[in-house]
């Protein structure tokens, strides 16, 4: 695989996540902040990760109806979601990462 093909969040690293709304203006809402997720799980010898990320994603269901129906009634047509990676002063891990696709495939 190629190097755009392997992609990871780094291992004990905090990422945020949240919820972008597009109404039918075309125009993207503020984000909203959906949870802070530290990754705990290691990058593997092997590439057998779903999509390339090795990390327990944030989760958030809409069950309640009247939440979506209230966003159509508002005009908001889509949703997407957004991550924030840490700048590099927030980061808790300075450096890791892959030197390149075969060392990482050995």
């Amino acid at each position: 695989m190629t190097s755009h093909d392997i992609k990871t969040f780094k291992y004990l690293e905090t990422y945020r996540f949240g919820l972008q709304f597009q109404h039918i203006t075309g125009k993207w809402s503020e984000p909203i902040w959906v949870n802070d997720v530290k990754n705990t799980i290691p990058i593997q010898s092997s590439y057998n990760s779903v999509g390339g990320i090795s990390m327990p994603i944030a989760s958030m269901s809409f069950s309640d109806k009247s939440i979506i129906n209230e966003l159509l009634n508002q005009g908001y047509i889509r949703v997407r979601p957004v991550v924030v990676f840490p700048s590099l002063s927030e980061r808790e891990c300075i450096c890791q990462g892959i030197l390149c696709p075969t060392v990482f495939n050995v």
